[in-house]
């Protein structure tokens, strides 16, 4: 039986890093060979069919330093779900493009965005900007049919020939927010005594004898929350990065995904993609 194939264009990695432990949860098995391995005959390999989703050549676009944009797929005997992280409406936009131009639009299951909202944007203003920079590219591309349509509010969905289009802001699509308010509900739960130590030791600090310059991004709205996830990451992984911590320890599990605001980011997947166990 051919598998469905689904898209969810994410914002960042520490979302695609989210997203796809709640896949895992609900069966699905991170890919890590493009085509069947001899010498890891019992590891995930790339449904044919999606193979086109990804990338050739490096470096991408010329920058040596910038990561090629292979999406990270999740797959399971009958869907495979592509996860591709971007950053800002126009680079989420594109990178839908991108897919379905590689795969017929009529061949996607869904296709999803999910995005966050920062405290300058609410949900809804992040929806009407990534609306306008659909069809910004309409105008400038010159096309009348890009593959996709987009909902015009959140909890609702389009559907464009045989796929379901949704969108999702962080961290709840009701209040301004970022998947890092989802990760804090977690670590409530299963790292209580690590998230209260780690506030304290961020209230500790003295951020006088600190230049403007070192204090840019934790003065950022959500800048903050992830500076409490990095330091819980920094204990559970040092020395990695975030969603490689994301991954391997208990930040979602049969008791965090019950939380009530990562359910609402559940229901959303489980109606997008059709996967009553998500």
């Amino acid at each position: 039986m051919a598998r469905r194939i689904s898209f969810i264009a994410v914002e960042g990695q520490h979302d695609a890093a989210f997203v796809g432990a709640l896949l895992r949860e609900a069966g699905f098995r991170i890919v890590t060979w493009k085509e069947l391995n001899p010498k890891e005959p019992d590891s995930q390999f790339l449904d044919p069919a999606a193979r086109t989703l990804v990338p050739g050549g490096f470096p991408h676009e010329n920058n040596l330093l910038a990561r090629v944009p292979v999406p990270f797929f999740w797959q399971k005997s009958d869907h495979v779900v592509a996860l591709r992280p971007a950053d800002g409406e126009t680079k989420l936009i594109s990178s839908i493009l991108i897919a379905v131009r590689s795969i017929p639009p009529n061949q996607f299951s869904a296709i999803g965005v999910i995005l966050d909202a920062d405290k300058k944007k609410t949900p809804v203003q992040r929806l009407i900007a990534l609306r306008k920079a659909l069809v910004d590219y309409i105008k400038q591309a010159g096309v009348k049919n890009v593959g996709f349509s987009l909902p015009k509010k959140l909890d609702a969905y389009r559907i464009f020939r045989a796929s379901k289009c949704g969108v999702f802001v962080m961290p709840d699509n009701l209040n301004a927010g970022t998947v890092e308010d989802l990760l804090l509900d977690c670590a409530l739960i299963n790292y209580s005594n690590l998230q209260s130590e780690a506030d304290k030791y961020l209230k500790a600090i003295d951020r006088s004898i600190l230049k403007s310059r070192d204090l840019d991004e934790i003065t950022a709205p959500a800048g903050e929350k992830k500076a409490l996830v990095g330091i819980i990451g920094s204990v559970l992984k040092p020395g990695k990065a975030i969603q490689v911590s994301i991954s391997d320890n208990r930040w979602v599990n049969a008791t965090t995904k019950a939380q009530p605001r990562v359910a609402t980011l559940r229901t959303f997947l489980r109606d997008l993609l059709n996967e009553p166990t998500v």
